[in-house]
């Protein structure tokens, strides 16, 4: 078995520390900047707090081309604009492009593996979102 020495150990754990902090401090940058909070991250992407998901209503599944989630929520307690803007925010700052001129997003993951962002407003109270991994 191979054993790290002491200094070696120690500079690994410096590099984890300041990774984490400023993981951290990036995704705690772009919800004060909207005064949002972020409570979860699904395929990398954040969930934002104040959407309430109807959980009966989320679907994943995977499939040869790749793996799709939906998710529904409702958004009574958040305006559409400070969700467009959230997004609009986060998927430039991560280098995502937008597609289509709407509210649908896509990044290249590799050669030919792409993720989709997609948001349809489905009434005045009710969002979709699609998280779209495609393995092609």
């Amino acid at each position: 078995m191979c054993k790290l020495s002491k200094k070696l150990k120690i500079s690994l754990s410096i590099v984890t520390l300041v990774f984490i902090f400023f993981g951290l401090t990036t995704k705690n940058s772009l919800s004060n900047d909207n005064n949002l909070k972020i409570i979860a991250l699904i395929e990398e992407i954040p969930i934002l707090s104040d959407l309430v998901p109807n959980k009966s209503d989320v679907v994943e599944f995977d499939s040869l081309n790749g793996k799709i989630i939906t998710m529904v929520f409702d958004i009574r307690l958040i305006s559409k604009s400070k969700i467009y803007s959230f997004y609009e925010n986060y998927f430039k700052q991560e280098r995502w492009k937008r597609i289509n001129g709407d509210h649908v997003w896509e990044k290249k993951i590799r050669d030919f593996r792409k993720k989709i962002f997609k948001i349809e407003f489905l009434n005045n109270e009710t969002l979709q979102v699609k998280i779209i991994t495609e393995n092609f």
